[in-house]
């Protein structure tokens, strides 16, 4: 499932080093993307736009609570995506059911 922006939110990319790949500004509408690791940063940066635009969408943490949908947050930092990212790997790097459903309904 490919999640669009919403029409209000802007989406920029910063090259200074950050602890995150990305960061969700709900205050200003924005989505800011601190692209690293190059060339992975092409193949993740789909998920993490995903996983973003779900939050500019109303999504804070996965609705089901599960690790293996990608907007299940741990701390919110690098590590802690890193450390989830085995089962999120095994959930195929999508949405689970509950957040599948509020996205198809909200967009």
């Amino acid at each position: 499932m490919k999640v669009n922006l919403p029409s209000n939110w802007v989406e920029t990319e910063d090259t200074t080093i950050k602890h995150v790949f990305a960061m969700c500004f709900y205050q200003i509408e924005t989505i800011e993307y601190y692209p690293k690791l190059k060339p992975l940063w092409y193949l993740m940066k789909p998920f993490i736009q995903n996983h973003e635009r779900a939050h500019a969408h109303g999504i804070r943490n996965c609705l089901s609570g599960s690790k293996y949908c990608i907007m299940y947050e741990d701390n919110g930092t690098f590590m802690g995506k890193l450390k989830l990212l085995p089962f999120q790997l095994i959930g195929g790097l999508t949405f689970c059911k509950s957040c599948r459903t509020y996205l198809e309904n909200n967009l």
